[in-house]
């Protein structure tokens, strides 16, 4: 990975930089490599097209606590240390609600990270930051794939008795969502019995990505049997795993990497960085996400369940079925 390393010697402006952005001719860039975190910062601010007033003034002050710290902290100082020090300040001196403390804190590294691997410019209109061309990886999982999973035994590996137990609430937590929800993991881990009252036959609940309502009849399941035992095994709708999506798809990695046979087929993954192309070649289980359970549903449902598009673009809550048919990958070896 390209870490991005501080350059400036003086402490960083932030009502300066924004005069200098705003000033800046129209086909200059600012490239974010080689910047200091304040100056990725605001980058980040100004790149922000759905940012509210509150939070881009919040944004602003979190830029000036980094200056206090170190005018020219580098990027790859993200320590610990540091994370729990602006958590603190966010919470005690912004007040901050702890959840969105932490989730600034998660944009601000993913942003930073981003950046660094992509060397990322900000466009001369200052509205958005361009994705790298390439195709993004879209994996998901066979029937056949469904059914070795949830027949593997978890005590057959080497890790101590919490980690196991871990890891089956992810399996199954994970198996619920590919064969009968199809939602996103932030929407599946808020899932709870509320969202069934009056509807014991499927769920209804607001996204928190998009604000749209998905409605979901549990008509589509693919596995009715499998369904039926996940959701016996935790009565009251109780989705088994609801801690944080990284530990999730760390989880979900170390179980499948022990199921061998087609999780160690390879998957490639190309991108173009610049005027080059690069190619990068993973095992199936190392590409595993929370992710790929909701483009499992999909995929299944319309090509070997034959479910219809529309269909199935309500039962998760897409608002186009362009959206629902990006999702299907017609790799599939189903």
């Amino acid at each position: 990975m390209v870490k991005i390393h501080h350059i400036m010697a003086q402490q960083f402006n932030l009502d300066e930089f924004l005069v200098l952005a705003n000033d800046n001719t129209r086909h200059n860039t600012i490239n974010l490599q080689g910047k200091s975190t304040q100056q990725c910062a605001a980058t980040f601010l100004l790149s922000s097209r759905y940012i509210t007033d509150k939070k881009r003034e919040q944004l602003k002050v979190i830029i000036n606590f980094l200056n206090t710290i170190n005018p020219n902290f580098p990027t790859y100082k993200f320590d610990r240390y540091f994370n729990q020090q602006l958590y603190m300040y966010m919470v005690e001196h912004l007040e901050f609600r702890p959840s969105s403390a932490v989730t600034y804190l998660h944009n601000l590294i993913s942003m930073l990270h981003w950046s660094g691997r992509h060397g990322a410019e900000l466009s001369d209109t200052y509205d958005f930051v361009p994705q790298p061309a390439y195709e993004p990886l879209r994996m998901c999982l066979t029937m056949a794939e469904l059914a070795q999973l949830y027949y593997f035994d978890i005590n057959t590996t080497s890790y101590r008795a919490d980690k196991k137990r871990t890891l089956e609430l992810v399996r199954d937590t994970f198996l619920m969502n590919a064969i009968g929800f199809g939602l996103r993991y932030s929407d599946l881990s808020r899932l709870d019995n509320s969202a069934f009252i009056g509807n014991e036959s499927g769920f209804s609940m607001l996204q928190q990505k998009t604000g749209l309502k998905v409605t979901n009849k549990l008509d589509m399941v693919l596995f009715k049997r499998m369904f039926n035992d996940l959701q016996a095994k935790y009565p009251n709708h109780e989705i088994p795993y609801r801690g944080d999506i990284s530990n999730y798809n760390h989880h979900l990695k170390d179980i499948c990497k022990h199921l061998h046979k087609t999780f160690d087929d390879i998957e490639v993954i190309e991108y173009k960085v610049g005027d080059k192309i690069k190619r990068i070649e993973r095992p199936r289980w190392k590409c595993m996400s929370s992710h790929v359970a909701r483009r499992t549903f999909i995929t299944q449902n319309i090509l070997v369940m034959k479910n219809r598009i529309i269909d199935s673009q309500h039962a998760v809550g897409h608002k186009f079925a362009t959206t629902t048919e990006g999702y299907i990958v017609f790799g599939s070896k189903d």
